[in-house]
Parts: structure tokens; C-alpha cells; sequence
């Protein structure tokens, strides 16, 4: 974290290398705990888009998952994965 408090403003290189290094720290040295399990429930329906996530293969598995208002985890890959329904 010093370092990056060192970098520049605009060195985009050098701000990406070193959050590159943070997120591994993160990823391999940091435990994650979950204090509680929230769970992940959705509604869909097929009359304007198809494709929603299931456990079906070869079917969309990104996560409608939103916290707070915010769309995290894979909710954007699930958008970019649903097709047009087709017209009746």
C-alpha cells in the first residue's frame, strides 16, 4: 500500500502492477470467512430473454447476485450470456 501511495497520479502502469500484486497478497495469503450465508434466489422468465442461469450444461452459470444495489460477482457475464426470446 506505500508503494502505490508513492505512484503518481496518471502512471497507469504503475498503479496496475502494483493492485496486480495486492489482489495476489489478497488472493493466496488472506483467509476468507463467511460469517453468514445470505443466499441467492432469482426469478426469471422466458418471454423477453432466455438463457437465464441454470444447472443444466452448457447453460449460462453466472450469478444474478446483487448486495446492497450494487451488481457484483458475475451479474454483468450473466446479462452479456441471455438471448432474445423469440417473437410469438
Amino acid at each position: 500500500m506505500d508503494e502505490l501511495d508513492r505512484v503518481k497520479i496518471g502512471d497507469d502502469a504503475a498503479i496496475l502492477a502494483i493492485t496486480s500484486k495486492l489482489q495476489k497478497i489478497t488472493m493466496t495469503d488472506l483467509p476468507t470467512i463467511p460469517l453468514w450465508y445470505n443466499g441467492l434466489w432469482a426469478q426469471t422468465n422466458n418471454s423477453v430473454w432466455t438463457n437465464w442461469p441454470s444447472a443444466a450444461d452448457g447453460s449460462n452459470h453466472f450469478l444474478p447476485a446483487t448486495w446492497r444495489g450494487y451488481w457484483n460477482m458475475t451479474s454483468a457475464q450473466m446479462l452479456l450470456d441471455l438471448k432474445p426470446a423469440e417473437a410469438k
